[in-house]
């Protein structure tokens, strides 16, 4: 059975995912597939916000689902790091200045390329099945005024790409990276992975242990990421307050400074 299929349109790849023909219940699935396409509708990204997708013919939109995973609950933030860098992986074997901006953005230098957002199924405190989106600007040449600071990988190095290659090699990615974190896991432990995979994030985020403005829990604070922890949330270090702990809804990134 094909692992990655291409689909023309789709309102969002996470749910082409759960209603695709080749990948309803009761057939044998592999365990890790995706669908994708170059035209997505309705795309959906963190906290209810949507995904810009370009013209149909610039931009790949991509969700990869995962089956019989059978983490628990405690190594969910572990997996969820090591999908994001290998999605990160396949931006660094393009572009310089790659990273991950916090919770789940890819960037090039301050500008962002893509998108990422992850759902869970947990069932008695295991994760059964991840579905990994992804969105990401290839050749985009334009982008409309509203959005604040798009980058695609054109206007990088204007470099034309064939979206169906590019969607080849981040699927390549994402998947590697998948079966990396289950050796990594069988061979180690839940506890070392989890640092091997911090310490990795960290060195590849957004602003790590730069000082700038940030807006916590609506109040402005001039702090720098020092840590995550074991569920995601930010570990600051601010000039006024002491250190904080940040979680998704809490934090909000403000201006360089």
């Amino acid at each position: 059975m094909e692992e990655l299929v291409y689909i023309k349109e789709a309102l969002s790849t996470q749910e082409a995912l759960r209603e695709h023909p080749s990948f309803q219940e009761g057939e044998k699935l592999p365990e890790v597939r995706a669908v994708y396409t170059f035209s997505q509708k309705a795309g959906r990204g963190q906290q209810g916000n949507t995904w810009f997708g370009g013209d149909g013919d610039s931009n790949v939109a991509m969700t990869v689902g995962i089956d019989g995973a059978d983490v628990p609950v405690e190594a969910l933030f572990s997996l969820n790091m090591a999908l994001s860098l290998g999605a990160l992986d396949y931006v660094c074997a393009q572009v310089l200045q790659a990273s991950l901006k916090w919770p789940n953005d890819l960037y090039v230098g301050q500008k962002k390329l893509g998108g990422i957002l992850i759902e869970n199924r947990v069932e008695n405190n295991k994760v059964l099945s991840v579905s990994f989106g992804v969105g990401w600007n290839v050749n985009q040449k334009d982008f409309p005024e509203h959005l604040p600071n798009p980058v695609s990988l054109w206007q990088v190095d204007k470099k034309e790409r064939n979206l169906h290659e590019e969607a080849e090699k981040m699927f390549t990615a994402i998947r590697n990276a998948y079966d990396l974190f289950g050796k990594l896991r069988q061979e180690h432990g839940l506890e070392w992975t989890f640092l091997y995979y911090k310490r990795t994030y960290l060195h590849n985020l957004y602003a790590w242990n730069r000082w700038r403005m940030y807006r916590y829990q609506g109040q402005e604070v001039h702090a720098r990421i020092v840590d995550v922890d074991l569920y995601g949330h930010l570990r600051l270090e601010t000039a006024l307050q002491g250190f904080l702990s940040a979680d998704i809804k809490q934090l909000q990134y403000g201006f360089d400074v």
